[in-house]
């Protein structure tokens, strides 16, 4: 099942799937969750990395070659950076979104005001 995981409680998982239905999920009869923002997450590190590694080589292009190439290393970081930034975080912020939603909580018993009465047993008396 592919499902986006509203909220949970300690022995159900509460998702909705691709058509807007609604369900309720046993943990027991969970085998395996794949929280999404794993690639988003990927390839964001892969850029901000390419980005530091271009940064990190463009002082030398200025001592090689009158630092056009260095201009040239710069912008081309700045531009894997501000790609590489915004797709990281959005996988972070997807992934640990997943993850809280996913979290057992324990049952909250209702306020009193929404319980319904006690009624004495007669038999247990």
């Amino acid at each position: 099942m592919e499902a986006k995981i509203d909220s949970s409680d300690g022995d159900r998982l509460y998702v909705t799937d691709t058509d807007s239905a609604r369900y309720s999920v046993e943990r027991a009869d969970i085998v395996d969750i794949h929280h999404p923002g794993h690639p988003a997450m990927t390839t964001g590190a892969i850029l901000l990395g390419g980005g530091a590694f271009a940064f990190a080589i463009a002082p030398a292009f200025d001592r090689a070659h009158e630092g056009f190439l260095e201009v040239l290393a710069l912008a081309y970081g700045i531009g894997l950076v501000a790609a590489g930034l915004p797709l990281f975080l959005y996988g972070v912020g997807t992934n640990m979104r997943s993850h809280e939603a996913a979290k057992v909580r324990p049952r909250t018993p209702l306020p009193v005001s929404q319980q319904l009465p006690r009624l004495p047993c007669p038999a247990c008396q």
